[in-house]
């Protein structure tokens, strides 16, 4: 499914100037992350970031080639495999579960504390929450257990999800899988951080592909996948199915059941230690979502989720039955969770990323953006141990993401043939 480039007839052709633009940006970006590297400060961060983001948020307005975008982010996408993640530690966790699974134990059976005298790995002293069994699901495991293979370092990682990035070539032109790979968003929270999110990302958009040309054991294939990578996401699998025969929604259902068994037959001597960790999450986690902090100090602590909750199933059925195409209504699908749920992280804007069309990727690195500033609470809980987000700082950022959701808004636009719509 290769296409030409639609970006090509939309936007002016680029000019010397815009030549110049774009390296002056990507210079000062990248002076700016490496005195952030270097003094170990933060303060450069945003310099880097904002600098970045506009040489390649030219790069997409404009007609700039295919060698002119592959020189901008092929360095900073090299620095971003080759530079350890600052902004997360997820990491940690990913490498020991894999080196936990290729010495005979179950990551949902055990903590990671009961095995540090029985294991020997670099990354023992960072695992978060070390009391924690794994709540990432089986095709997560896989993978962890095939970087830990790759060695104790999160690089190989990094090339495992690059891999994935480059993947999506199969349904975007070489352009725009250049500006996939080098967006904002992705380069920081998925090469960069490294989070596992970036996998769905090619998982996505196979899955609306194969839906929308019918292809049933593909787009079954496509969904489990899905749901074995991370939980939550299974429900944009649900919104290709609102057109399709009520047979064709029950061979789907069914096909789908069976996946998900059958890629949790492996463990299923663990039991009840499969939930252990997801219910911990699903219950006592609370970060970042501004409507969760306001109805902490009006309401009973225990109706907080259960009405959130509700106020998400409700959205996802109103959704349900709007006459929009199946990729507006997943996108908003995405968005009504990260409003409604009580922990919000930058990353999950990585789901967005197949869900908008290729001219609004520029709305999801201004929300990555705004997103930023809950990384605020980085500098205090790395002096301090203090995990708190002022009150400013959130409401600037979630003015700021409102804005970008209601840009991303459904709107009459027709995708070009072949892009999954």
């Amino acid at each position: 499914m290769q296409q030409a480039d639609p970006m090509a007839t939309r936007h002016r052709a680029a000019t010397p100037a815009d030549g110049a633009l774009i390296g002056l940006s990507a210079l000062i970006a990248a002076a700016a992350w490496a005195f952030a590297e270097v003094s170990g400060g933060w303060a450069a961060y945003p310099a880097a970031l904002i600098g970045y983001s506009l040489a390649w948020l030219r790069c997409h307005q404009t007609t700039a080639s295919v060698r002119m975008v592959f020189c901008l982010c092929t360095p900073f996408v090299l620095a971003a495999l080759v530079l350890p993640p600052r902004l997360s530690d997820d990491y940690h966790r990913y490498l020991w579960e894999g080196h936990v699974q290729n010495h005979g134990f179950s990551p949902y059976a055990t903590a990671p504390r009961a095995l540090f005298d029985t294991l020997n790995h670099p990354a023992e002293p960072y695992i978060n929450n070390p009391d924690l069994p794994a709540i990432y699901p089986p095709l997560s495991q896989v993978l962890f257990r095939l970087a830990d293979l790759l060695g104790h370092h999160v690089f190989g990682w990094k090339c495992l999800l690059l891999v994935a990035l480059i993947a999506c070539r199969r349904f975007l032109s070489t352009r725009q899988t250049l500006l996939l790979i080098g967006h904002p968003l992705v380069l920081v929270e998925g090469l960069w951080n490294a989070h596992l999110d970036v996998l769905g990302i090619p998982l996505v958009y196979a899955l609306l592909c194969h839906m929308q040309r019918q292809r049933l054991g593909r787009g079954v294939a496509a969904g489990v996948a899905l749901f074995a990578l991370k939980l939550l996401p299974v429900v944009l699998c649900l919104f290709p199915l609102r057109q399709k025969s009520r047979r064709w929604v029950a061979a789907y259902a069914i096909g789908g059941i069976l996946g998900a068994v059958l890629v949790y037959l492996p463990f299923a001597a663990d039991g009840a230690a499969l939930l252990r960790s997801p219910s911990a999450f699903s219950q006592h986690w609370y970060f970042n979502n501004p409507l969760f902090t306001l109805l902490q100090s009006q309401v009973n602590p225990a109706w907080i989720r259960p009405f959130l909750g509700a106020a998400l199933l409700l959205s996802w059925a109103w959704l349900w039955f709007q006459a929009w195409p199946v990729r507006d209504r997943a996108r908003w699908a995405w968005i009504a969770l990260l409003c409604f749920s009580p922990t919000v992280y930058p990353w999950y804007l990585l789901w967005l990323m197949p869900l908008l069309r290729i001219r609004d990727w520029p709305w999801a690195a201004a929300a990555f953006g705004f997103a930023c500033l809950s990384y605020r609470v980085l500098p205090n809980w790395h002096l301090a141990g203090v995990w708190s987000l002022p009150t400013l700082w959130l409401t600037v950022e979630w003015l700021g993401l409102l804005m970008c959701f209601y840009a991303m808004r459904p709107r009459q636009i027709t995708s070009p043939k072949g892009l999954p719509s």
